[in-house]
């Protein structure tokens, strides 16, 4: 069972859900997408990052903690200021069209790519979270600031490849029963964590090519063992 913790404290909360699960509970699940850039598309002299966070669950979620590097949870939240800095914000997953093939693993080196398909609509402005250190307080920024191209969209720069290599995570979003209904949000698990490598569009959905982490290995050759000069 992967490592659950709770959005709001960033406590491991694997044996509550566990227990939950035991005790004859069901589960509805949800699936998170983020990914994090550097801020191009406004005056940005002190290299600030933006995260674009979105989820397939029927409302937008909102997490202050998320495991994003296997050292437990991380706080959540936007960059702002100088020097750049992370402010403990959280962040929210703005519910969206938007889902993924099958997740597989194995083991080694081997590389499992995944292909997320996004209807993104053409009418909205899709933002990124970023901080204003003037109004001490979290805003979102759209990349239709940029002064070049005119009116750019998120749906271009990606298949301009302007995001290509940018790290993206996927958790799954637990509950006691849908959100609307009222269920008890217990915790994330992250279940991808990798890159972006290629984006294809069609008139309906956007195809975004993610490559794990393992694929690095894919053009290096990995040494069977290592010969040095001193005693083996």
């Amino acid at each position: 069972m992967r490592t659950i913790f709770d959005p709001t404290t960033g406590a491991d909360v694997s044996s509550t859900v566990r227990s939950f699960l035991q005790s004859g509970g069901t589960l509805v699940s949800s699936y998170l997408y983020s990914f994090a850039c550097f801020n191009f598309w406004d005056d940005n002299p002190f290299g600030n990052y933006a995260s674009f966070c979105f989820t397939d669950a029927e409302v937008s979620l909102y997490l202050k903690y998320a495991q994003l590097t296997p050292n437990g949870a991380s706080q959540l939240g936007c960059w702002g200021g100088s020097p750049a800095t992370l402010y403990p914000t959280g962040l929210t997953f703005i519910a969206d069209r938007i889902t993924h093939d099958k997740l597989s693993y194995g083991i080694g080196f081997e590389d499992k790519p995944v292909e997320i398909t996004w209807a993104m609509d053409a009418s909205r402005l899709y933002s990124a979270a970023m901080y204003n250190t003037s109004l001490s307080a979290p805003y979102y920024s759209a990349i239709s600031n940029a002064s070049y191209p005119v009116g750019l969209t998120l749906k271009q720069a990606l298949v301009m490849g302007v995001f290509t290599e940018a790290p993206f995570w996927i958790h799954s979003a637990l509950f006691t029963d849908f959100p609307r209904l009222g269920g008890e949000f217990l915790g994330t698990a992250l279940m991808f964590r990798g890159f972006i490598r290629k984006t294809t569009s069609t008139q309906s959905v956007l195809k975004i090519s993610l490559a794990s982490l393992m694929d690095v290995f894919q053009s290096i050759q990995v040494p069977t063992q290592t010969l040095t000069p001193n005693n083996r």
